[in-house]
């Protein structure tokens, strides 16, 4: 048999409690409750009372029917078998609950593709996201993250077999490999000194960006890639959440 209490008694607040103030006492509730992070026997079923309640209580006008309800009852008390004062499900309000913990009220939606999440999913990510669009989202940011560094160490590699040809089967000189390898970085670096460039000065024209990406191409590459290493470490900590979350 349920308890028999209301729903404001379930979230701990005054009945003339403001919206804000329903929706934090709530959150707070899911943090301590959800079944995925509570270590408290009864949590699942806390967990459905507080979404029962946040369900009715977020919503003015199912609040307002709700305590219509509340004063009925009180003068006219029913049989328990629903939480007291509970007013019947009409036909017109449709439930949605959580796309990865069914049975759980949805408290918000994805914003890519609009499944419902409860506030354990809700809170992961902002702007909320559901675990499979941003797990999909991920696996094209990865890519492009690391192209950066695959790219550069591509472009050296070519920039050495082009100088070694050049200077050595060419010219006929014999370079050392440390000439050779520097050489090679900066012709490698070049792509990344013009990008850089034109973040310093997006206004400059193309001449001049090439003319700053010649010389500062060597500074400017270490840059871009490391911060596309720094973005891809923070990417995988995400998909972490995602999976475990």
């Amino acid at each position: 048999m349920r308890v028999s209490r209301s729903f404001y008694q379930v979230l701990q607040i005054d009945p003339e409690a403001e919206p804000d103030v329903i929706e934090v006492v709530y959150r707070r509730l899911a943090r301590k409750y959800h079944p995925d992070v509570s270590a408290e026997t009864d949590a699942a079923q806390r967990m459905m009372e507080l979404n029962a309640a946040y369900e009715v209580l977020r919503d003015p006008l199912r609040r307002a029917r709700y305590d219509r309800e509340i004063a009925r009852r009180q003068v006219n008390p029913e049989p328990e078998g629903r939480w007291a004062g509970e007013p019947e499900p009409s036909d017109d309000a449709e439930w949605a609950g959580c796309h990865r913990h069914p049975g759980f009220g949805a408290v918000a939606t994805c914003s890519d593709c609009g499944t419902g999440l409860c506030a354990y999913c809700a809170r992961l990510f902002q702007p909320a996201t559901c675990t499979d669009c941003l797990l999909r989202w991920a696996g094209h940011r990865r890519l492009r993250l690391a192209m950066p560094a695959v790219g550069l160490l591509g472009l050296v590699a070519v920039g050495y077999v082009a100088w070694t040809w050049l200077l050595h089967l060419v010219l006929g000189f014999d370079p050392s490999a440390w000439l050779l390898l520097g050489l090679a970085y900066w012709t490698g670096s070049l792509f990344f000194g013009i990008r850089g460039a034109r973040e310093l000065t997006p206004e400059s024209e193309t001449i001049v960006s090439g003319f700053i990406g010649c010389l500062l191409g060597p500074f400017f590459a270490p840059v871009l890639v490391g911060r596309s290493l720094w973005e891809y470490r923070r990417l995988h900590r995400l998909e972490a959440v995602a999976r475990t979350g």
